[in-house]
C-alpha cells in the first residue's frame, strides 16, 4: 500500500494574459500552476500552458481556457489524484 504523503502545502493558481497583435488578432495564454511542498523537501512546481490566437477575443480566450482545463483533467486521470503530482494524499 502506498504511504500517505506528508504534505505541508499545496497551491493552485492560474494566470491568463491577452495581447492584441499588429493584425488586430488576439493571443491568449493561460497558465495553470500547482505548487506542492512535502515535509523536509523543496517546493515542487508543475504547469500546464495553452495558447490560442484568433481575430475574436472571446474565441481565443475560450479555446485557451478549455484546452488547459482538458489538459488538467487528463493529468488527474493519469495521476489518479486531485493533483498534477502523483502520490497518496491525506
Amino acid at each position: 500500500m502506498d504511504e500517505v504523503l506528508d504534505v505541508v502545502s499545496r497551491t493552485f493558481g492560474s494566470v491568463t494574459t491577452a495581447s492584441m497583435n499588429e493584425d488586430n488578432s488576439w493571443t491568449v495564454l493561460v497558465t495553470m500552476t500547482e505548487k506542492r511542498t512535502l515535509r523536509g523537501q523543496d517546493e515542487e512546481v508543475k504547469e500546464l500552458v495553452a495558447q490560442c490566437t484568433d481575430d475574436n477575443f472571446q474565441k481565443a480566450y475560450t479555446i485557451s481556457m478549455n484546452s488547459v482545463i482538458e489538459q488538467f483533467n487528463d493529468v488527474l486521470l493519469e495521476t489518479k489524484t486531485s493533483s498534477m503530482f502523483p502520490g497518496k494524499y491525506p
